[in-house]
């Protein structure tokens, strides 16, 4: 096997008092060269649900996988996969993506993160970096992609273009400039020229603190509706990373945002997220972290702290926990919980 190419697996399995999920399968990377390489993930999924409806009352009515599975859980089992290919040339001065990604209706990753199944998608990305010989400018890059995505039974669900442009300039500012353009199926209907143009202004002032501002303007889906429908949408982020010492580090992130109707002007909704990271580098090997987030809009606390330890390359072992805190009226009432550990070898064929 070529050198920086490897095969990795992961096997988990999550067991409730009536139901469980288990996942398996392989990922790897084959590099052809320096400049040309293959990324690729193959993964398998068994889902048995509880057999308790009153869990999912909004959604007992719906099906699935062409409705030959109901949404609700009324302890079914299936088993559904994963796959994804991604053919990648890269270098110094650009490079090119070619990447398909496969979900079956029936997959679920019960212990990761998976944000959505039921599609067949290809994308395309090109991006070209410059090193002007400016007073002004350091580095430019120009990235354009584009996607195209199927709902499994190849039925058409998306496009969309990416455009983005950003620049590197002296005195330790940059900024970036992306602008999406999508068109949507949802819920069988077609929703066209959908949009966010988005500005990013990053500022180190100094090697302890940086700043980014972030606003943005588009449109988008409200989703909820009972009758869903296209809104006007405005944002803004703003980020401050602090880094006291080599060892600690601390970032504050606050997202706003903003819906309105495009014919009333009325506010549809207006949202507050804001995020607090706290990263400690002990020693080499051991890392403390915590993550607390504020979501103004659902009134909930999220709090998330991790130790991760690395003796060498090839091993590192995880232990944490993640709470889930939701407000009504004065109280916070604890709503999810959960404690786990992760241990991840890597071995070399």
């Amino acid at each position: 096997m070529n050198k920086g190419s490897f095969i990795g697996g992961i096997l988990s399995d999550r067991r409730y008092e009536n139901g469980s999920g288990t996942l398996g399968g392989l990922d790897g990377l084959y590099r052809f060269n320096n400049n040309l390489q293959l990324d690729w993930q193959l993964f398998i999924s068994n889902t048995l649900e509880p057999n308790d409806t009153s869990l999912t009352s909004s959604i007992n009515e719906f099906y699935f996988s062409e409705d030959s599975l109901t949404a609700g859980f009324d302890g079914e089992s299936y088993t559904g996969y994963s796959a994804y290919a991604s053919l990648e040339r890269m270098g110094r001065n650009g490079g090119t993506t070619l990447m398909y990604v496969e979900k079956t209706p029936t997959f679920r990753a019960d212990n990761g993160y998976v944000d959505l199944n039921d599609q067949r998608q290809f994308n395309w990305t090109n991006y070209r970096v410059f090193y002007p010989k400016s007073e002004l400018f350091e580095q430019m890059e120009f990235v354009a992609a584009f996607g195209h995505r199927l709902f499994h039974d190849w039925s058409w669900a998306q496009d969309w273009t990416f455009l983005s442009h950003s620049a590197k300039l002296k005195g330790q500012f940059s900024y970036n400039i992306t602008l999406l353009g999508e068109n949507e199926s949802y819920l069988g209907e077609r929703f066209d020229n959908n949009y966010q143009l988005m500005f990013s202004f990053d500022k180190n002032v100094s090697k302890m603190i940086s700043v980014e501002l972030s606003p943005r303007i588009g449109t988008e889906i409200i989703r909820w509706a009972d009758e869903p429908y296209q809104a006007r949408n405005v944002g803004l982020g703003f980020e401050v990373d602090l880094k006291p010492s080599s060892e600690f580090k601390i970032s504050l992130d606050i997202n706003s945002s903003k819906s309105t109707d495009f014919d009333t002007k009325e506010e549809i909704y207006s949202d507050l997220i804001s995020r607090l990271r706290l990263e400690y580098q002990a020693t080499s090997a051991l890392n403390f972290r915590f993550v607390a987030q504020y979501h103004d809009y659902e009134r909930k606390i999220d709090i998330q702290p991790l130790i991760s330890y690395q003796p060498d390359p090839f091993s590192i072992y995880y232990i944490g926990t993640s709470r889930s805190y939701e407000r009504t009226g004065k109280i916070w009432d604890e709503s999810f919980g959960q404690v786990y550990l992760k241990i991840q070898k890597l071995f070399s064929i």
